[in-house]
């Protein structure tokens, strides 16, 4: 599961600005909770959900690190 957000802000020349989206990205992953995320399903649904969503902070974080450098 990968969240992407598009965002009408952006620079002075009217590109979008990638760090808004990535930062608002992990707004977004970090207000996820896993309780409610797998509610009602059943142990190795449950799993699977919560590996995606685990590996998708870590695709965001290793980005946010990238762009850091």
């Amino acid at each position: 599961m990968i969240v992407t957000t598009t965002h009408m802000n952006g620079r002075a020349d009217g590109s979008p600005d990638p760090d808004e989206a990535l930062s608002t990205r992990l707004r977004d992953l970090s207000l996820v909770d896993l309780d409610a995320l797998a509610a009602g399903l059943d142990g190795p649904r449950s799993q699977a959900l919560i590996g995606a969503y685990a590996d998708d902070c870590l695709d965001a974080l290793k980005e946010a690190r990238s762009r850091m450098v």
